[in-house]
């Protein structure tokens, strides 16, 4: 242990001698070093670099590290999430250029609203030949801003180089002249002290804040190894300020956002927002008046904050929900007739049921005990009369169930009109592709329209359409041009792909509509 312990202190003689003559070499004295200056500013992923300078030797300086700042982000372009409006707010979200997975989202203000602004800030400096521009920023929405001229500054004048007219001596002053580079006619002359020093101006070395003095230092021109330093005072504008923090406004209170200084906690900023007459909390739909089968209810419902905040809403009426029963039967002369019983308000109806036929007989096929309505070899007439019952069994379909071009009516360009009665069931393939048909009312049987059913029907102005129908097939009703009218007498009815002209447009309408009729106007479906 005694021989450990003796190489170490030769070890320390060694080194500290060793310093002693590099010392020497460089020109030894101690260092009286000026304050920090920040030379690389730390961000949210690098740390930052500060070096100080021996005010004795210039050249004798040292450096060392900044801590990262995890709040030192500089953001990219901000994307717009929530786009924002006259009455509501919107969202956006910046990403931080260092790094990716640094993210922040603000609000974007609603735009109704009157600007608070903040102090003018001169964005573009006079000069002593332009114009300058100053602008203010609106303290609710910082997009919003406005801007205003600067008058030229007859003394901003920038001067890069200066030549000595008159040499200064140790007794007498000397004299240089410069030349504006805004314009050249602007000269200035000034004074060359005849004193040892020489100062050059005052250049900022440490800036001041909200909590700590700062510095500045100005050199001899004379000589750069002479220099002094004067303190800054504390500027209590030189905040660091953080994230702004929301309390969003609602339709009773009034929100605010506060930030925060990073130099001193007691250090706040808030601006205050305006009371949003749309920012409710809406509880559940109450009906007040319930609908009917023929008249309309409606519901309301209140905000939580404030009963006195409500809205209220129509519901739709309900339609009849028919039970047909066959109270006389048809022979082959009269018609029958049905009566309907309405589930809900138990309202009674009677109707016609067409039995009479003028199609051949060519036209029936049975299929499983009961009618299906094919193609005939006859040409059928103008007005067709499709029979409820043929032959003591029902008629349930028209046209074949695949894709069959040689469909009961397709192409039979004479027919205007179509007497379809209850039982039928399914429309088939192009059943009634390119006719004549002007208006159609589809029985309350039916659950399916198929395919092209009636594609390229342009005389076909209006379509009646059950609450028994639950499917409406691609171009069932495409390139019918002279459809302006389509009446829904339920709400499960569902249009798959292209079934109408504008399709799109008439499936928003009915699903906001429900029951009722809609009319076509220009490329868009209203209901009447």
């Amino acid at each position: 242990m005694k021989k450990i312990k003796s190489l170490v202190e030769i070890f320390a003689v060694l080194s500290i001698t060793t310093v002693i003559f590099a010392a020497c070499e460089q020109d030894i004295h101690t260092h009286v070093w000026s304050e920090w200056t920040l030379t690389t500013a730390a961000n949210c992923t690098t740390a930052g670099i500060e070096t100080r300078i021996c005010t004795i030797i210039a050249s004798h300086s040292e450096t060392r590290f900044v801590p990262i700042d995890s709040n030192a982000h500089i953001w990219g372009n901000w994307v717009v999430s929530i786009p924002v409006t006259q009455a509501t707010d919107g969202l956006e979200t910046g990403t931080c250029i260092y790094k990716s997975s640094h993210t922040e989202t603000r609000i974007t203000i609603a735009l109704d609203h009157t600007c608070s602004w903040k102090g003018w800030v001169v964005t573009t400096n006079p000069t002593c030949t332009t114009t300058g521009v100053e602008m203010r920023t609106c303290n609710i929405n910082s997009s919003h801003r406005e801007t205003r001229s600067v008058p030229i500054d007859n003394n901003a004048h920038n001067i890069d180089n200066w030549t000595v007219v008159t040499a200064p001596t140790e007794t007498k002053d000397g004299s240089e002249t410069g030349t504006c580079t805004y314009n050249n006619s602007h000269k200035l002359t000034r004074v060359l002290q005849h004193t040892t020093h020489r100062w050059d101006g005052w250049g900022v070395t440490v800036f001041a804040n909200c909590t700590a003095v700062g510095s500045e230092t100005r050199w001899c021109l004379n000589n750069a190894d002479h220099y002094e330093t004067r303190s800054i005072p504390i500027n209590p504008n030189g905040h660091d300020w953080g994230n702004w923090t929301l309390t969003a406004a609602t339709c009773t209170s009034s929100g605010n956002e506060t930030r925060t200084c990073s130099l001193n906690p007691s250090h706040k900023e808030t601006f205050n927002i305006a009371i949003s007459q749309t920012a409710h909390n809406w509880g559940s739909w109450s009906v007040i008046v319930a609908p009917t089968c023929t008249e309309t209810g409606f519901e309301e419902r209140e905000c939580s904050r404030d009963s006195s905040h409500y809205e209220s809403r129509t519901i739709n009426a309900l339609g009849h929900d028919w039970t047909w029963t066959l109270t006389t039967p048809p022979t082959k002369i009269t018609n029958a007739i049905e009566t309907g019983i309405c589930n809900r308000d138990s309202y009674e109806e009677t109707r016609t049921v067409i039995h009479y036929t003028n199609l051949s007989d060519d036209y029936f096929e049975l299929v499983g005990g009961a009618y299906r309505i094919v193609r005939g070899n006859s040409i059928p007439p103008n007005e067709v009369y499709i029979p409820a019952n043929y032959n003591g069994l029902p008629v349930k379909e028209i046209g074949m169930p695949n894709t069959d071009y040689n469909s009961p009516f397709s192409f039979r360009t004479n027919i205007i009109s179509v007497y379809i009665p209850m039982g039928i069931t399914t429309f088939g393939f192009c059943a009634f592709v390119f006719t004549n048909l002007v208006n159609i009312e589809i029985p309350n049987s039916v659950t399916s329209i198929a395919y092209g059913s009636f594609y390229g029907c342009s005389s076909l102005s209006n379509v009646i359409i059950p609450n028994s129908v639950t499917s409406i097939e691609s171009d069932a009703f495409i390139n019918c041009s002279s459809l302006t009218n389509v009446t829904f007498r339920g709400v499960n009815t569902v249009m798959i792909g292209d079934s109408f002209d504008y399709v799109e447009s008439l499936i928003s309408a009915y699903s906001a509509g429900g029951i009722g009729t809609y009319k076509l106007d220009g490329s868009t479906w209203v209901k009447e």
